[in-house]
């Protein structure tokens, strides 16, 4: 079979896993067990390039359109990231502690991986908004039956703990319906004094276990993990 470029729909996509060359950009593994390897085009899609006889027909049979999801509570909804939200995310980017201490050349380009390895049959990023103003990202993973949530907010004047609360209970709620999770783990950095406040009104519990270690270029950060209590699952 000819090589051919090949859409790689997400919902196809089990993980990423770092590519082997420098130039690559990831490694994806398929929910039937097969593997390729990725690229972001233009427009935000994943696409491979490979002559395969079994990956090309499996690629093409199960295209579909991929929409954003939306998930509403109170004043509070959660979209799904898109290529739409490139300078948002960038500019949010920017001003984040954690990432200028990952800061590195071509920045955009990074944005662009982000929103497109965002989702998977496991994973999703979403901006949320309050009362129409768009204030933070929150993503998700499920490893086995555990979900992980980080939650970063970036415009502290346009929402309230209630909103954050409203956010993760909407979100938790969608995780449950979607995932057999046994345990849900949410983890912010230590200096998100807003999360760590908001979080004390909330479901989550503070986890007594030690502080998670973040690598960066210039040293490392720590992320506090808050748990939701099993049984409220």
């Amino acid at each position: 079979m000819r090589t051919r470029i090949v859409i790689v729909p997400r919902h196809l996509i089990r993980r990423h896993w770092p590519h082997p060359e420098l130039f690559g950009e990831s490694v994806v593994e398929l929910e039937n067990g097969m593997g390729t390897d990725v690229y972001t085009d233009s427009k935000g899609r994943l696409f491979t390039q490979t002559n395969d006889d079994k990956l090309i027909p499996y690629l093409l049979e199960n295209k579909t359109r991929e929409e954003r999801l939306i998930l509403k509570s109170g004043h509070v909804t959660l979209k799904s990231v898109s290529r739409k939200d490139t300078d948002l995310i960038n500019g949010w980017f920017l001003i984040s502690p954690f990432r200028r201490e990952q800061s590195v050349e071509n920045e955009i380009d990074i944005v662009h991986e982000y929103i497109s390895h965002a989702r998977t049959m496991n994973s999703d990023a979403f901006v949320i908004s309050a009362r129409n103003h768009p204030v933070g990202l929150v993503r998700y993973t499920i490893i086995d039956h555990t979900g992980i949530l980080d939650c970063a907010i970036y415009s502290l004047r346009d929402i309230t703990h209630e909103d954050v609360n409203d956010a993760l209970k909407r979100l938790k709620d969608h995780l449950t319906e979607r995932y057999d999770l046994e345990n849900l783990s949410l983890r912010v950095f230590d200096y998100e004094w807003f999360m760590h406040d908001a979080l004390k009104k909330s479901m989550f519990v503070r986890s007594e276990g030690l502080p998670i270690v973040i690598p960066t270029l210039r040293g490392f950060m720590k992320q506090i993990e808050y748990v939701y209590p099993p049984n409220k699952l």
